[in-house]
């Protein structure tokens, strides 16, 4: 792709958002614990666990560049580079709406957390934060990418 440099979140960093979420999972399992609720404490371990290991796998991958993060899939279809382009602007669009839609339902959650269940908002707050930094990203993309198609004169849907 000429013209265009794309950066991942995750290239040559710390995936901080999954240390967080691991983090804000630890401390719920700890609080319940406190409370003498051991079953609730131990799913909210479970999720820390699952987070920490997504934070090591994500940080690895960063650091070797494996894993799906170094391209998008749409990059490695064949054909023009105009056309590579136009897909990859397609994934863009079409990931940029998922994480919309993820930031929503985490502020939601966040609402809900703070009228209902504070504690919540622990878990709330980095999936918004994530879902934010992601949405940003892949406008930037989106943009980017439909810039460059705009010069070549291929048509995209907005």
């Amino acid at each position: 792709m000429t013209g265009i440099r794309m950066r991942s979140v995750f290239r040559r960093g710390f995936a901080w958002h999954w240390a967080v979420a691991a983090l804000s999972f630890t401390v719920l399992s700890v609080l319940r614990v406190v409370d003498g609720q051991g079953r609730t404490a131990a799913g909210f371990a479970a999720l820390a666990a699952v987070a920490f290991a997504l934070t090591a796998f994500r940080t690895r991958t960063a650091r070797t560049g494996d894993g799906p993060e170094r391209a998008p899939a749409a990059a490695a279809v064949a054909g023009g580079e105009a056309e590579r382009l136009r897909r990859t602007h397609d994934v863009y669009r079409s990931r940029l709406s998922g994480w919309r839609a993820i930031g929503v339902a985490a502020v939601l959650m966040g609402a809900v957390g703070i009228a209902f269940f504070p504690l919540l908002t622990l878990v709330a707050a980095p999936a918004a934060l994530t879902a934010v930094l992601k949405q940003r990203r892949y406008a930037r993309g989106h943009r980017a990418l439909a810039a460059e198609l705009g010069r070549r004169g291929v048509a995209v849907a907005a």
